[in-house]
């Protein structure tokens, strides 16, 4: 069992202004505010888990694994604001948000090989996760609204998936194919709205072809398709009303979004733990679900707003090319370089309004690894994303530099972490949006240089960890689970 426990204190600036545009084309000023939040919470949560493993002497690589984890979380937040508007009337306001989270799954993962370089796997999992999100809201004065709100979240997922895999010669392949059972649905209790349900089910196919080649080279083509759910908070029909101008929406309609991604790599391998890797990918996305702003009339504050619902808007393409690097410089200094380039464009519709933007974004990640000691050690790792297209709009740049030590004391049983998240104070989440009647620029930046202190101790014989098998990516890939 493993339990958690968090405290959180934040405080934060939102300034925002609306203008209108007349048939002059003078700019006239519809509305200011001013708004500081603090916010102060509790986090909780604890992990149980039951696992168990056979293996078989006479048959050697055979395996039978199963596992459980549940996880209850509970997390309060509460958010005292001030809002001071365009004629200095002051409203105060208290924001209450309970979040009591149940999570469970089960996972059976069975490995026979049949020959040397032959085996197949099969496996099943289930997984149950229930949200009761209780949203409380208060004003002075009073609003002639109550935003207060309740939404009850659930989600079933039962899954099995088989894998072969085999060798032919220098030619390694692996086939799989996992089916999934999803039911979900999701209540708005304040409104005594139907729950809106969904059930599909989904077949995700999985390939792999490596082929070997002389130098310690290698060069692999893959594919895969893999599913990404809305969460509760995109599924909650209620409009946030947090920021008075810019109302959110969520969509309880919502369907997810599936990925097809091909990738041709080529590996190569040097003489002193030198390493480069380039990979051509190419991803297209159904479904694809974006936030969509338009002006609405909001018959609650008579004003004309902008109002934001995520959306299925259509589909997105990306292909492009990645380079990863990796090499000593000096006995104690390592580092890794992942640079990429891709072309995303964005295609739909939502209302008759049609989306078309396009994009081409660089990536880059410099990690610096430094082993100063047998105890010592620390890493240094600088982050680059240039602009990148959203349905409507843009997301602009971002670069950030992080920071990582780790100190073995107690004859290596214990470990002391120090770790610093943007060093320089550079992370922000700049964007902007155009559309019918309106144009956004938004300009956020939270907390992110933050210090993380910690200290781990461990208990009894230390062991190594076992081998985890490459049942591909991740669970929503196609193929077995992580």
């Amino acid at each position: 069992m493993q339990p958690r426990f968090n405290q959180l204190y934040n405080d934060e600036t939102l300034d925002s202004r609306q203008l209108n545009l007349t048939t002059g084309g003078q700019v006239v000023p519809a509305g200011t505010s001013h708004r500081t939040n603090a916010t102060n919470g509790t986090f909780r949560s604890a992990d149980v888990t039951l696992d168990y493993r056979r293996t078989w002497s006479r048959h050697e690589g055979r395996e039978l694994t199963a596992n459980a984890v549940y996880t209850p979380l509970l997390a309060d937040n509460q958010v005292g604001s001030t809002i001071v508007a365009v004629d200095n009337a002051v409203q105060l306001q208290q924001q209450r948000t309970i979040n009591h989270t149940t999570q469970g799954t089960a996972q059976l993962d069975y490995v026979h090989p049949l020959t040397e370089k032959s085996r197949f796997e099969l496996g099943a999992r289930s997984s149950l996760r229930q949200y009761d999100l209780d949203y409380r809201f208060s004003s002075t004065p009073a609003l002639p609204y109550d935003p207060s709100n309740r939404f009850i979240y659930k989600q079933y997922v039962q899954a099995a998936y088989g894998i072969y895999a085999n060798a032919l010669g220098k030619l390694n392949y692996q086939l799989g194919l996992r089916g999934e059972q999803t039911n979900l649905s999701g209540q708005q209790l304040a409104t005594n709205a139907r729950p809106v349900p969904h059930h599909y089910f989904d077949l995700f196919p999985s390939a792999v072809l490596a082929y070997e080649l002389p130098h310690d080279q290698r060069v692999q083509l893959s594919y895969s398709k893999r599913i990404q759910r809305p969460d509760a908070g995109e599924l909650n029909p209620f409009t946030d009303r947090s920021d008075q101008f810019n109302l959110v929406t969520g969509n309880p309609n919502l369907l997810p979004e599936y990925v097809h991604s091909v990738e041709l790599g080529d590996q190569l391998t040097f003489a002193g733990g030198r390493s480069l890797s380039a990979t051509a990918f190419y991803r297209l996305e159904t479904n694809t679900a974006q936030g969509f702003r338009q002006v609405i009339y909001d018959s609650l504050s008579r004003r004309q707003v902008t109002s934001t619902t995520r959306q299925n808007l259509g589909q997105e393409t990306s292909y492009g090319l990645e380079l990863v690097g990796a090499s000593p410089l000096t006995e104690f200094w390592k580092v890794n370089v992942t640079a990429s380039t891709f072309r995303r464009l964005i295609r739909g519709s939502s209302g008759g309004v049609p989306i078309n933007t396009a994009s081409q974004v660089y990536t880059t990640r410099l990690n610096n690894t430094f082993t100063l000691t047998k105890q010592l050690g620390a890493q240094l790792a600088l982050n680059y994303r240039s602009p990148i297209n959203t349905a409507q709009g843009t997301r602009s740049a971002n670069f950030n530099v992080d920071f990582a030590a780790r100190y073995n004391v107690l004859g290596d049983r214990g470990t002391i972490t120090l770790r610093v998240a943007d060093i320089f104070n550079t992370l922000h989440f700049n964007s902007t949006a155009y559309g019918d009647a309106f144009a956004t620029d938004q300009r956020f930046k939270r907390e992110s240089r933050i210090a993380f202190l910690g200290f781990a101790y461990r208990f009894g014989q230390n062991q190594a960890a076992r081998p985890t098998k490459n049942k591909n990516d991740q669970e929503d890939a196609g193929g077995g689970f992580e």
